[in-house]
């Protein structure tokens, strides 16, 4: 076990396909490190074989919204150019059911299915 912003977490690496592993940037995997209290993913490094972090994601703070843990912040840094991206979720469509649309059998779907404004829940 680590610590990530003072949370117990549990480090996981997970290694790129071959097919990409020869690539430019020199990307071996990604890191991941989840939350030992929430099963959540803290964070996530892409590192290069030589432990070089070139991009990472934050978890910045999450909300328990009927019954569910979900992001509420993210951080996407560019650890090369230092470049941030943040991603702040408002709204979430909860208890969704994708059982017979593509997106339930874990391949690449023609179309989403349309979600009505109703099924959102404020996630702030």
């Amino acid at each position: 076990a680590t610590k990530v912003r003072s949370r117990v977490s549990h480090a996981f690496l997970m290694k790129a396909p071959e097919a990409i592993r020869d690539n430019p940037v020199g990307l071996e995997g990604v890191v991941i490190f989840l939350d030992e209290s929430f099963n959540v993913p803290l964070k996530a490094d892409y590192v290069t074989k030589d432990d070089m972090v070139l991009k990472s994601l934050n978890l910045i703070d999450i909300k328990k919204v009927d019954g569910v843990w979900l992001p509420k912040t993210m951080d996407f840094l560019d650890e090369t150019t230092r470049n941030k991206t943040r991603l702040t979720i408002r709204e979430a469509a909860m208890h969704r059911d994708f059982g017979q649309h593509a997106l339930g059998s874990g391949t690449p779907p023609e179309s989403v299915p349309e979600i009505p404004l109703s099924a959102y829940v404020e996630v702030r």
